[in-house]
């Protein structure tokens, strides 16, 4: 048996800060609004990069000023505080990632976890692990999902020019 084909005014792929600020704007519109993300809901930005970063950069600038005024001598007390650095940027990363859900779920936007994959030009499957979930429409579809850095040696560089 087929499964019945959702329809929405947009779809986004990707829920990193290109895509839900699309989805978002979409749905504050007044169209009807989903979501899909693979990975780690927010994207790279809010679980592996901005975020993260300011928050250990925030932690180490406090155990610089630590060392510094001679509180922290010990490198068990190092360890300790990089522990703890490391615990308040996880609880940062849930705070931001909990507050996107959110916006999300505040402006009626369906949120899909899984891959997406087209399968007609305005039709997408959802799939995870492997198996399609969900089959799901629409006319305005946001492709959003983040760059990749590619390595060196694909970018034929030849010494001579720059790129």
């Amino acid at each position: 048996m087929e499964k019945e084909v959702k329809t929405f005014d947009a779809i986004v792929i990707g829920s990193g800060p290109g895509g839900y600020l699309a989805a978002i704007l979409f749905a504050q519109k007044g169209l009807s609004t989903a979501i899909i993300e693979k990975g780690d809901f927010g994207g790279t930005c809010l679980n592996r990069g901005c975020i993260p970063t300011k928050a250990l950069l925030k932690e180490a600038t406090f155990l610089e000023e630590a060392i510094k005024s001679g509180m922290i001598k010990k490198s068990e007390d190092i360890l300790s505080f990089f522990k703890k650095a490391m615990e308040k940027k996880d609880i940062a990363i849930q705070q931001v990632v909990g507050g996107l859900r959110n916006l999300l779920n505040r402006d009626r936007i369906t949120i899909f976890q899984g891959e997406a994959s087209f399968i007609e030009p305005h039709t997408l499957q959802v799939l995870r692990d492997g198996t399609s979930i969900e089959p799901i429409h629409s006319d305005r579809i946001i492709i959003a999902t983040g760059a990749a850095l590619k390595e060196e040696s694909q970018l034929g560089r030849d010494g001579k020019k720059v790129i």
